[in-house]
């Protein structure tokens, strides 16, 4: 269920899911990492999960 890649939407709180970081575009390629590893910007916005 978890890994179902054509999810768009987070099943538990329902925010739109992200395939690469809003600052410069690297690909996200981990859950576990909340930092971009490219330019340091957090994949969260400040008021939503993500």
């Amino acid at each position: 269920m978890w890994g179902n890649v054509r999810a768009k939407f987070c099943y538990l709180c329902g925010t739109q899911l992200r395939a690469s970081c809003r600052n410069c575009g690297e690909m996200v390629v981990s859950l576990r990492y909340k930092f971009c590893p490219l330019c340091g910007k957090p994949y969260k916005n400040g008021s939503q999960n993500r």
